[in-house]
């Protein structure tokens, strides 16, 4: 073999050489590339906006004790007052029957039994307008799009009445599209439970409108036997 066939070999080889290394770069890392699976995504904390402290601001960056129950769920779990409500909400209980209504944050409440005229340490926003009387508490709930339950003192942004806790209430606000709701519920008790709600835009981008309404109603709680002898009886009762 003479020396310039070895040359040519070994310019021949040295040629190939780096061809077959990026051929076998190619391989390796091509399938890599294919069989990578895509990565899952993992959970998502969905966003929630309160206005505990006046403005809108999530919940996450609110530091207050606070639970926070939107129109979905409150629609979903047949909730129809703030009894209901607090049967999801921790350290908070609102009891109510017939003229007794004492609602409870932490385990302090006002005895409105003695006096009905007393302010309660919890106080009740709707929609930015306060309602400081204990009857408040035992009207029906409809049409809304948020409840948060503020417990510890709230008086420096919610005034007077609010030592122990507050209950702030917001209503559908006006959709920019066509919206109508109806629900019908009835219990024990001839209970009947209807509501309404209608709204959208009357003009586009300029004027929109929301309207809803409520009506509830039930019988007797008990029966007065001695109307049968004595129809006047049921005047006592109002």
């Amino acid at each position: 073999m003479t020396k310039q066939t070895m040359k040519n070999r070994t310019r021949l080889t040295a040629s190939i050489l780096p061809l077959l290394i990026s051929q076998t770069l190619s391989a390796q890392t091509a399938p890599a590339t294919e069989s990578e699976p895509e990565q899952k995504r993992g959970p998502v904390i969905e966003e929630v906006f309160v206005t505990a402290q006046r403005k809108s601001e999530q919940i996450r960056d609110v530091p207050i004790s606070m639970s926070a129950l939107d129109g979905g769920f409150l629609r979903e779990q047949g909730v129809s007052d703030l009894q209901d409500v607090a049967l999801y909400v921790p350290n908070v209980r609102v009891d109510f029957a017939g003229t007794y209504i004492q609602p409870r944050v932490r385990g302090i409440a006002t005895n409105t039994v003695v006096n009905r005229g007393l302010a309660l340490p919890i106080g009740i926003v709707i929609d930015e307008v306060p309602y400081a009387r204990a009857d408040y508490f035992a009207a029906g709930l409809f049409d809304l799009q948020r409840v948060e339950v503020l417990r510890g003192p709230q008086g420096q942004l919610f005034g007077a009445n609010t030592t122990v806790g507050l209950m702030n209430i917001t209503t559908r606000a006006p959709e920019e599209e066509f919206s109508f709701d109806l629900s019908a519920e009835g219990g024990e008790y001839d209970r009947s439970r209807y509501e309404v709600g209608i709204g959208g835009p009357l003009i586009a981008d300029v004027l929109h409108l929301r309207v809803a309404g409520l009506k509830e109603e039930h019988g007797n709680y008990m029966t007065n036997t001695t109307a049968a002898t004595q129809p006047e009886a049921d005047d006592g009762f109002g």
